[in-house]
């Protein structure tokens, strides 16, 4: 059973990786961390009425998937970029 959310916010219950277990839910999703979203796009994470952050993953432009829709994608995750 998923939590409902505010419109195109999601929400999780682990802040510890990137790949987290929804609430109530046996589905692991790929995301990204709301902490980090929240430093260059304040405006796309909200907290919710649990006390978590949530994501507007539609403003960032990305899709929330599945470990297995990320698997099955074939995406890897990029090597990091220092900046100068």
């Amino acid at each position: 059973m998923e939590l409902p959310s505010a419109p195109g916010f999601s929400s999780t219950n682990r802040t510890d990786s990137p790949a987290t277990q929804a609430p109530l839910s046996d589905k692991v999703y790929v995301g990204v961390m709301a902490q980090e979203v929240q430093s260059v796009r304040p405006e796309a994470v909200m907290r919710g009425h649990d006390g978590y952050l949530w994501v507007n993953y539609d403003m960032l432009g990305l899709r929330r998937m599945t470990w297995d829709q990320w698997v099955a994608s074939g995406k890897k995750i990029p090597a990091p970029t220092t900046r100068h």
